[in-house]
């Protein structure tokens, strides 16, 4: 029997990619690698919090949009020289901007949505569709000079 949530690791890069079905305990399998990876790159433990707080977010925001409740996404975490990217992608019908204005909380306003504020958390969200996947892009970017603090 195979199991639900298929993880890959690269020795040569600095990268893992996961294919979890929509089950929201499974989100610690993605925040234990973000915690990993911003360990190694050196930054300060609130912005790794800060960091897993998102992806957890994210995760959990996506699930909700999938295409349906079987439907499995993607998460890869990757570690540029100059950066942390958390990507995520899923199946489904959205427009390329939709979904979008659950990660970005206008100013003032509580937003419940669980990707609120998603935007506070990271220095760049990115999200465009190809064909019937959407792909959500959480970047934070590490500083050259050792000081990884936002």
């Amino acid at each position: 029997m195979e199991s639900p949530t298929q993880t890959h690791v690269s020795a040569d890069t600095k990268r893992v990619t996961m294919r979890l079905p929509a089950d929201a305990h499974l989100v610690g399998a993605v925040t234990g690698a973000v915690e990993h990876f911003a360990q190694e790159a050196g930054l300060d433990e609130p912005v790794q919090k800060q960091l897993m707080s998102a992806a957890e977010q994210a995760c959990l925001d996506t699930f909700q949009r999938a295409e349906s409740p079987s439907a499995p996404i993607d998460v890869t975490v990757e570690e540029f020289p100059d950066r942390l990217e958390i990507r995520i992608s899923y199946s489904g019908d959205s427009a390329p901007a939709i979904g979008l204005d659950a990660f970005v909380a206008a100013p003032g306003k509580a937003n419940s949505a669980p990707g609120a504020g998603l935007m506070e958390l990271v220095d760049r969200v990115q999200y465009d569709t190809e064909g019937a996947v959407s792909r959500l892009r959480l970047i934070k970017y590490l500083s050259s000079a050792g000081n990884n603090s936002r």
